[in-house]
């Protein structure tokens, strides 16, 4: 059988640093995740996170720099229960 399911995760703004000098914007992040059964316990995963390209900044620096997540992660795998 086919599962097919969307996640919708949203990270607030925030501070890089215990002073709160450094902000970090909000970002909304649609993922999409879907599994198909290849046979009683084994089960073919696709997953991609992040479909709309959203900037979700993780870190700043004080001079400035801006530090990002990966824009899109797409990965596929093989699940198997014991």
């Amino acid at each position: 059988s086919l599962h097919l399911g969307f996640l919708v995760d949203h990270v607030g703004s925030r501070f890089a640093d215990y002073e709160n000098l450094l902000p970090l914007k909000s970002a909304t992040i649609l993922s999409f995740r879907g599994a198909y059964d290849l046979g009683e316990r084994t089960e073919l995963t696709v997953t991609i996170r992040n479909l709309g390209r959203a900037t979700v900044e993780i870190d700043r620096s004080p001079n400035n720099t801006m530090y990002t997540q990966t824009p899109r992660i797409f990965s596929v795998g093989i699940k198997m229960r014991w």
